[in-house]
């Protein structure tokens, strides 16, 4: 047997020992994968959607002027009211006019009309019943104002005279429409939910209301706590609007949103 095979089969044998000692000859390390990183939700105690602010339905009228009767309109006849009648230096206060109209009977053959300073304010077949009816307040004047009622010509009906039994009434308006909306972002939607409200004065006997996307959420007329189901949330934007009823003023002190 030649020399180097023994030499050979012994460094073989020595590489097999060192292969299944270690592991193998080479080794092969893999750079570890880097994970992108996810963004952490941001946790809530509490969500403001106001404070120290005003919503409010809220009208006042200023009785100005008063007239009732009948008027008529025909061929042969015609009835109209005329009086005058003043705005007491008031004109800043109001936003607007109003007439009260109550059509006590008519027989419907023309219109009815309501003229103030030359203005024709209303004209239109009126049926029995009480109407409201808005005008400009830039046609009155503080001292002294034209009324006018009367009715419109019955057309081909010449042997019957358009009439009109009324009872009507001028104010001046002056009203305050407020609401307060306000919105605010979720990066997840919470499992408990609660609104707190906290009312420092109000006037009239309506209530404060208080929608969330959409949905109410609360209604009362003081300060008040009220659990709502949290799945009306949702994760983004989400929009709060807080109304007073028709005839009420509410200055609020706070209200906010609590997750427990």
């Amino acid at each position: 047997m030649p020399d180097f095979i023994p030499v050979f089969i012994a460094a073989t044998v020595s590489l097999l020992l060192l292969f299944l000692f270690f592991g193998g000859l080479i080794t092969i390390t893999e750079e570890p994968v880097q994970e992108t990183a996810q963004p952490r939700p941001i946790y809530y105690d509490k969500i403001a959607l106001g404070s120290n602010f005003t919503v409010a339905d809220y009208g006042e009228t200023y009785k100005l002027a008063n007239l009732s009767g009948n008027v008529t309109s025909g061929l042969i006849s015609e009835i109209d009211k005329t009086i005058s009648f003043g705005a007491s230096n008031r004109l800043d206060d109001f936003d607007q006019g109003k007439i009260w109209l109550d059509i006590k009977d008519t027989n419907l053959y023309g219109e009815f009309i309501i003229i103030i300073n030359n203005n024709i304010v209303y004209r239109n077949a009126t049926l029995v019943g009480e109407h409201e009816i808005r005008f400009s307040k830039d046609i009155l004047n503080d001292e002294n104002n034209i009324l006018t009622v009367k009715a419109a010509g019955s057309g081909w009906r010449i042997w019957a005279p358009t009439v009109y039994i009324y009872d009507l009434k001028i104010y001046g308006e002056e009203s305050e429409e407020t609401t307060k909306t306000t919105s605010f972002n979720l990066t997840y939607v919470p499992s408990y939910a609660r609104l707190r409200v906290y009312v420092y004065r109000r006037e009239g006997d309506g209530y404060l209301k208080v929608k969330i996307n959409g949905y109410n959420v609360y209604r009362g007329r003081s300060d008040g706590f009220k659990s709502f189901d949290p799945d009306i949330l949702r994760e983004g934007e989400n929009t709060a609007e807080i109304i007073a009823d028709p005839g009420t003023k509410y200055e609020v002190e706070s209200v906010y949103i609590t997750f427990e």
